[in-house]
């Protein structure tokens, strides 16, 4: 894994300042610089833990090709973009930050976002439970595309993708699958994850209303009763025989806060807000599902 990563920065390095070699000045490229080697060091960290929490003993030694387009009711798709988007817009507003110039802080984060992405679709290929997924690869391209087009068309990401989790029983009947620890859970259990398209209210709807600049709507799609990929299949898992995973996809509503438009003079507020930005405020939740209709739940995690 060093070994790759250490490919990984000289490649980085190589590709991030040649293009612009003759306009950057001599701390741009130290910032490019130390920004590569930074990058191949969390990419080897991040890499050897992924493999660990979620690949360890899946490894069959033969790299093959798997289509899970239809499964967990498209919430590991929800996943991939809401992921290769906020890796893109976070690292763009890192690099910006620092003075670099758009188009070419824009180029390096989509190739690291899809270095990272395409790392774990690897790792997929050889593993017995699972395959590299075309429409895997389909979604992590479209989550880098809706940060590029965002940055070029408004200057800043005004929609926001977004993830919240809660706990939900199914680990419990199948903690193999779904997560036997909580951050397992978190990665592996669909059922207890919502993916939320946040936009801010004053700027989407009515720019001249008196909404404060930080208040956003979202809307989010998440998913119950799957205890296993396709949600329908018999189970006999729970000591009950007639049990079978009633699963269903449920639609919600919710207010929300984009913190960064907080305002608030302060290097790391700034730094902080742009590096959650992915997480759904908690907030009062309308949701609604063929199995229970219209729900209202006080406050969602």
């Amino acid at each position: 894994m060093l070994k790759a990563a250490f490919t990984f920065v000289l490649i980085l390095t190589f590709l991030f300042t040649k293009a612009e070699r003759d306009s950057l000045s001599l701390q741009q490229k130290r910032i490019i610089t130390y920004g590569s080697v930074g990058t191949g060091l969390v990419y080897a960290g991040s890499m050897t833990a992924l493999g660990k929490a979620w690949y360890s003993n899946q490894s069959d030694g033969s790299f093959h090709f798997f289509n899970d387009l239809h499964e967990w009711g498209g919430m590991d798709k929800l996943g991939h973009i809401t992921t290769s988007w906020w890796i893109t817009s976070w690292l763009t507003d890192l690099q910006l930050s620092s003075g670099l110039p758009e188009k070419g802080s824009l180029n390096r984060s989509a190739l690291t976002t899809a270095a990272f992405m395409t790392t774990i679709e690897v790792f997929d290929g050889f593993s017995k439970g699972y395959g590299f997924s075309i429409s895997d690869m389909a979604a992590n391209l479209s989550g880098i595309g809706s940060a590029i087009l965002q940055q070029k068309l408004f200057g800043e990401q005004i929609l926001l993708l977004r993830y919240s989790f809660m706990n939900t029983p199914e680990p419990n009947i199948r903690p193999d699958l779904l997560g036997k620890t909580q951050t397992e859970r978190m990665l592996k259990n669909y059922n207890g994850q919502t993916y939320w398209i946040s936009f801010p209210l004053k700027k989407i709807l009515a720019p001249n209303s008196g909404f404060p600049d930080w208040l956003c709507l979202s809307a989010g799609h998440s998913i119950s009763g799957y205890l296993n990929a396709d949600g329908t299949a018999p189970v006999n898992l729970c000591g009950d025989p007639f049990y079978k995973s009633r699963s269903f996809h449920e639609w919600k509503l919710s207010l929300d806060i984009d913190l960064r438009r907080i305002k608030w003079r302060s290097r790391f507020w700034k730094a902080f807000t742009s590096t959650v930005r992915w997480i759904k405020i908690p907030a009062p939740v309308l949701s609604f599902n063929a199995r229970n209709g219209v729900l209202l739940t006080p406050i969602e995690w």
